[in-house]
């Protein structure tokens, strides 16, 4: 009888122990899914802010890429430079001291950033769709 509850202890507790390891998997998912979104964001500011020649467009897109792990090799997957991005913003700001802060201080992040062996590459399919992937080698 003691081997039999001892028994059926050890595979509730094996049970129990699994179910934090499948809740930790879907959280790393979702962030995962929300860092793409947000260097999908940030490209696509950007790229208006290059069209539209807007500081704040240039300055906050790369400031979210900066904010994602891997986000600064990501935006040189994509053939943005951040470090550019912002001297770009800053002469486009045309002596506009909030913004040449805001410059300064997401190239602070970008200086800080990581590149890790984990990074974000952006992939592009035979159809012409592209997207980010979270690559470790």
């Amino acid at each position: 009888m003691r081997v039999l509850l001892a028994a059926l202890a050890l595979v509730l507790g094996a049970m129990v122990a699994q179910v934090p390891a499948v809740q930790a998997q879907e959280a790393s998912t979702a962030e995962q899914a929300e860092q793409r979104m947000t260097l999908e964001m940030g490209r696509d500011l950007i790229r208006y802010g290059q069209a539209s020649e807007d500081p704040l467009a240039l300055v906050t897109g790369a400031k979210l890429m900066a904010g994602v792990p891997g986000g600064a090799a990501a935006a040189e997957e994509t053939g943005f430079e951040l470090n550019e991005v912002l001297a770009a913003a800053t002469t486009l700001a045309d002596g506009n001291e909030a913004i040449a802060t805001l410059a300064a201080e997401v190239q602070a992040m970008v200086d800080e950033s990581e590149r890790g062996v984990c990074y974000w590459q952006y992939y592009c399919y035979w159809n012409g769709y592209c997207e980010y992937w979270w690559v470790c080698f």
